[in-house]
C-alpha cells in the first residue's frame, strides 16, 4: 500500500507516535514558539490516544505525562526531562507491544470480517517500521515478498518478527564510487582518494574482487539500516560534491563521478546516477493528452509549480523551506502576517475533501464496473459528487461489488467517515503540514541543519502537496478558480459536515463545476 505508485490517501503520511512525540522534544532543543509546541503536543497526545498498539495500562499515565504548558516546554527544564523520559519509555517498549498486538490478530478471516481496520493497521505499522529508519521502499518490498511471494507461508506476525530483527541488525555501509576524471586537486581528502589510496582501500574491504578503472575514488560511510535508504543517501552525498564543484567556477579543477558502487558489507554492486528520483508527482500536468505539460496556468500557480519541482532536486533543508513557500504562494494574504500557520489549515481543508472524495469514489467506480444491480446502473450515469452520495447511502445494507481484499478496505474507510472522523481527519492533515512549517522556521530562523524528522516531513508533505496541486490545476482548468476560492469552498462544505448539516459524502462537491 505504501509504494510511490499508491495513490496519496493510501500513502504514508501520517507519522508514528514515536516521531511525534519525538517531534515535541526536538521544538524544544529548537527554542520553538509556544504556539508550535502546544500543537505538537496535542498531536502526540491524539497520536497515543488512538495508537492500536499502545496497551491501555501504558496509555493513560503517557497521556497524564503529556499534559504540559508550552511555556514550560524550554531547554533544561524539568518538563523538558519528564517528556524525554516518556519518549524514551515508547521506544524502548513499542516495538514489543506491536509484536503482541500482531501475534493476538487472527490475520486468516476475511478482510470483511476482521476485528481491527486494515488501513489504520497498515500505516501505523508502516509508521513504526520507518520511525526505526526503514525507507519506505524496503517496507513495501519486505513485506509484499514474505506475504505474497514467499513459498513458505508467513502470518502476518511472522512477517513482522522477522522486520524487527532485520531493524535491530546494526546499521553502517561502506560505498566506494571510481572517479572516472580527476585532476587539478591538490591535497584531495576523504571522502575523495587519488588512485593509490583508494585502490588500497578497495582491496581492504573487497579482497579478490578485481578493481574497477578508476582515476581516484569516493569511499563514502553511510549509517542507516537497509540498503535502499543508503543507495540514496549516497546519491544525495555524490550530488552535493558536484553542485558545489560547479559553484566554485574554478576552471582547473576537473572531477567526474562513475555510476557504479561497490558496497560492503555483501560485496555487491549498484548503479547510482546524479538523477533525481522523483518524489513529486502532478498528474494534471500531463492532461489533455500531454498538452498540460505546455501550456501556462494563473501566476499562483505557475509559482508554486516552480516552487515544487525546484524543491524535488535540492537538499530536504532547500527543499523545505521551498515546499513551504509553494503553501503561501497559493494561500496566503496580508492579513496572515503573524499567523502564517493557518495556511496549513487551508490546504488540510481541501486535502480532507479531496481524501473522501477518493474514499466514496474508489468504490462508486468499483461497483459500477463490476455491479449488476440498479445502484450499479445509478453509478454509471451519475457525475463523481453524485455517486459519492449513492455509495454513501447504500455502503450500510448493500454488498458493493469489490475485490474481497483492497475492495474490502476502501468499503471499511468509507464506512468509518462520520463527522467526527472527519474532522480528526483534517486535523492529522493540517498536523504534517504546520509540522512543515516549523521544520522550516527552524532551519531558517534558528540555523538548525537537521531537525529531527526532517527528510520525513518533507516526503509525507510532497505527497499532500502533489495531491492539492493536482486538484488546484484541474479546477483552475475547468472552472478558473484560484486556489484560494477552492481552499473557501472546501471551509464551507467542512463546517457543513462537521456541524452536520450534511453528509461527509458531500465533500465530494469540492470539484463540481
Amino acid at each position: 500500500m505504501y509504494t510511490v505508485d499508491a495513490p496519496w490517501p493510501q500513502r504514508l503520511w501520517r507519522p508514528s507516535a514515536i516521531d511525534a512525540l519525538k517531534h515535541c522534544v526536538d521544538l524544544i532543543e529548537g527554542d520553538a514558539r509556544d504556539g508550535a509546541k502546544s500543537f505538537a503536543v496535542d498531536q502526540a497526545r491524539k497520536r497515543i490516544e488512538n495508537d492500536l498498539f499502545i496497551p491501555r495500562v501504558h496509555r493513560g499515565g503517557m497521556l497524564k505525562s503529556l499534559t504540559v504548558k508550552p511555556e514550560k516546554m524550554v531547554r533544561g527544564s524539568a518538563t523538558e526531562a519528564r517528556l524525554k523520559c516518556v519518549c524514551a519509555e515508547l521506544e524502548d517498549s513499542y516495538p514489543a507491544w506491536v509484536q503482541q498486538f500482531v501475534d493476538d490478530l487472527d490475520d486468516s478471516v476475511a478482510v470483511k470480517s476482521a476485528a481491527v481496520d486494515g488501513n489504520a493497521l497498515a500505516w501505523q505499522m508502516a509508521a513504526f517500521l520507518r520511525s526505526v529508519g526503514m525507507s519506505d521502499e524496503w517496507i513495501a518490498n519486505f513485506h509484499n515478498y514474505h506475504l505474497r511471494h514467499n513459498k513458505e507461508v508467513m502470518s502476518l506476525s511472522e512477517t513482522v518478527r522477522l522486520a524487527r530483527q532485520a531493524s535491530e541488525a546494526g546499521s553502517g555501509w561502506i560505498f566506494l564510487v571510481p572517479i572516472r576524471r580527476l585532476r587539478s586537486f591538490v591535497v584531495p581528502a576523504p571522502p575523495i582518494l587519488r588512485r593509490p589510496d583508494f585502490e588500497r582501500r578497495f582491496n581492504e574491504v573487497f579482497p579478490g574482487v578485481p578493481i574497477p578503472e578508476n582515476r581516484g575514488g569516493l569511499v563514502i560511510d553511510v549509517d542507516t539500516i537497509d540498503k535502499y535508504a543508503a543507495i540514496d543517501k549516497v546519491q544525495f552525498e555524490m550530488r552535493r560534491i558536484i553542485d558545489r564543484h560547479r559553484a566554485s567556477r574554478t576552471s582547473r579543477r576537473k572531477l567526474e563521478l562513475g555510476g557504479e558502487a561497490w558496497v560492503f558489507p555483501g560485496g555487491w554492486r549498484t548503479a547510482v546516477s546524479l538523477d533525481v528520483r522523483p518524489k513529486v508527482e502532478v498528474r494534471e500536468l500531463d492532461a489533455l493528452g500531454g498538452g498540460g505539460l505546455f501550456s501556462r496556468a494563473s501566476e499562483e500557480l505557475e509559482a508554486a509549480l516552480d516552487l515544487l519541482t525546484a524543491a524535488d532536486r535540492t537538499s530536504p533543508r532547500a527543499a523545505t523551506i521551498a515546499v513551504w513557500a509553494v503553501l503561501e504562494t497559493l494561500f496566503a494574504d496580508e492579513s496572515d502576517f503573524g499567523e502564517l500557520a493557518v495556511v496549513a489549515d487551508r490546504a488540510a481543508d481541501i486535502l480532507t475533501c479531496l481524501y473522501v472524495k477518493d474514499a466514496f469514489g474508489r468504490i462508486a467506480r468499483g461497483h459500477a464496473r463490476g455491479g449488476v444491480d440498479e445502484l450499479a446502473e445509478q453509478l454509471r450515469g451519475s457525475g463523481e459528487s453524485a455517486a459519492a452520495l449513492l455509495v454513501e447511502e447504500a455502503l450500510p445494507h448493500q454488498a458493493m461489488a469489490v475485490s474481497a481484499t483492497l475492495g474490502e478496505l476502501a468499503c471499511g474507510r468509507a464506512k468509518l467517515l462520520t463527522a467526527t472522523e472527519v474532522g480528526q481527519l483534517r486535523s492529522q492533515l493540517a498536523a504534517v503540514l504546520r509540522r512543515l512549517y516549523d521544520m522550516r522556521n527552524q532551519v531558517v530562523h534558528s540555523g538548525r541543519i537537521s531537525p529531527f524528522g526532517l527528510d520525513r516531513t518533507y516526503e509525507e508533505s510532497t505527497v499532500l502537496i502533489s495531491a492539492l496541486m493536482d486538484e488546484l490545476l484541474k479546477q483552475h482548468r475547468d472552472a478558473r478558480r484560484s486556489a484560494r476560492e477552492v481552499a473557501g469552498r472546501a471551509a464551507w462544505l467542512l463546517e457543513r459536515v462537521i456541524g452536520q448539516r450534511a453528509t461527509p459524502a458531500s465533500l465530494s462537491q469540492i470539484s463540481d463545476s
